[in-house]
């Protein structure tokens, strides 16, 4: 493979003998996968890697003994090579340098609930990793924890044994610099459906809250904004359909649920959530913030007497 630096030049008035008569310097390299990328002896050796030098080996003319094989653009169209159902491949995933995959069992991060849209844009996210970080400014971090991490890492700002990470979505590119596969695959998005809730209709709500909703069995409850209300993680359920649903419970103190002398078959109505319950599991004290390690509580587990 000529590197980009190299140039073949030909004086004018040179015939076709003579460029025939042109020797090779040796600072042009030829692609030579089995010395380089594909002997399993070398410490450079990557599996991976080989595959891809492979594939990019097969792009060049070999037709002959010519010396200076071409490149065959109907095997490989626009610098890479073509699907080839009959020839053995593997699939092949290279990422950037630059890309960090975060394992949750050695490091776990958070997300802030922070709106950043204004100074950041709407696809920016803030997260608190431990500190100091195994990534930097400019790394693309990866991980299927907190909601799920594609982002390019903005800036890192340490505070005490943990990190605020400025993130920014990143695309599929930013993360693959090269990828082969036997067949082709959908993108599913995973979604923690544990805590995820629909929104209710804004009208609907607004109509039930106003007392304008037709209804013909139910009474209907309007949970005003000052009276606290928790919610606890129920139950996942799949259905023989396959169809998948959470439970969700909510939480009062028992004073203000008597107050609202609600029933069984009624409906709560309310705009307002004091969020989750959760478990304390750990802290962390610091001069400037305080951070607080918790598990979500699922209501099957017993709950704290007491008011806290």
């Amino acid at each position: 493979m000529v590197g980009a630096e190299d140039r073949l030049s030909i004086k004018a008035g040179q015939t076709a003998p003579e460029l025939g008569r042109l020797v090779f310097d040796s600072q042009f390299q030829i692609l030579d996968c089995d010395d380089t990328h594909c002997n399993e002896e070398l410490s450079s050796y990557n599996a991976d890697v080989c595959e891809h030098c492979r594939g990019v080996e097969s792009c060049f003319q070999q037709d002959g003994d010519v010396l200076c094989p071409g490149w065959n653009e109907a095997v490989c169209p626009g610098g890479l090579p073509a699907h080839n159902e009959s020839a053995p491949q593997k699939n092949v995933v290279q990422l950037r340098d630059n890309v960090k995959a975060i394992d949750p069992a050695v490091t776990t991060l958070y997300a802030c609930p922070v709106s950043l849209e204004d100074d950041y844009g709407d696809s920016a996210a803030l997260f608190i990793a431990p500190y100091p970080t195994s990534f930097q400014d400019s790394d693309v971090i990866v991980s299927g924890q907190a909601g799920g991490v594609m982002h390019i890492v903005e800036s890192i700002a340490p505070v005490g044994p943990y990190a605020f990470v400025l993130g920014n979505a990143a695309n599929i590119e930013d993360v693959v610099a090269y990828s082969s596969f036997k067949e082709e695959v959908d993108p599913v998005a995973m979604d923690d459906e544990t805590t995820e809730e629909d929104i209710p209709d804004p009208v609907l709500l607004s109509d039930a809250i106003n007392g304008d909703l037709p209804i013909q069995a139910s009474n209907v409850t309007v949970v005003n904004n000052d009276v606290p209300v928790y919610k606890c993680v129920g139950n996942a359920y799949i259905s023989s359909s396959e169809d998948e649903w959470v439970s969700t419970f909510l939480v009062f103190k028992a004073a203000d649920f008597n107050n609202l002398a609600s029933d069984e078959g009624d409906i709560l109505a309310g705009t307002e959530s004091n969020g989750w319950l959760e478990t304390v599991t750990g802290g962390n004290a610091g001069d400037q913030f305080s951070f607080v390690k918790t598990d979500l509580m699922r209501c099957g587990e017993e709950l704290p007497d007491e008011n806290r």
